[in-house]
């Protein structure tokens, strides 16, 4: 049971633990069992916000690319599908907003890592398709 808060379209949203830091890395399965690793993220806050950055490290194949990649979204839509189908019908409607400040989170820090000395144009190209991205989340 979280803390209530009021959401911006005047439903409560409810903050429970989150991991925080919720990638394919930090997730072990062994047969029927799932557990969890490297909680120093750990907080309370709109599950969402795990579930958002899941999505946006296993649309790029696990973080590895710095763009979506096809084979990855058809896996996202089906792991949504099926979330969905269990999850809270109000929690869908606030991931789009979690997903696009995953987007701008990783184009700020993407755009500050070396900018200054490293002004290249793939770098700028990629700090652009993260804006267009978090942009698209929320359209």
């Amino acid at each position: 049971c979280g803390r209530r808060v009021a959401e911006a379209g005047g439903d409560p949203l409810v903050l429970v633990p989150i991991h925080g830091d919720l990638k394919p890395e930090h997730i072990r399965l062994d047969g029927d069992h799932v557990g969890f690793i490297d909680f120093d993220r750990f907080a309370r806050a709109d599950p969402m916000q795990d579930l958002a950055y899941l999505l946006f490290r296993v649309a790029r194949g696990g973080g590895r690319s710095s763009r979506r990649r096809p084979e990855a979204m058809r896996l996202v839509n089906v792991f949504l599908d099926a979330y969905f189908a269990a999850a809270p019908a109000a929690w869908r409607a606030r991931l789009p907003a979690q997903y696009a400040a995953i987007a701008l989170a990783n184009a700020a820090t993407f755009a500050g890592r070396g900018a200054a000395r490293d002004v290249r144009p793939d770098r700028i190209d990629k700090v652009s398709d993260l804006i267009d991205e978090a942009r698209d989340a929320i359209a």
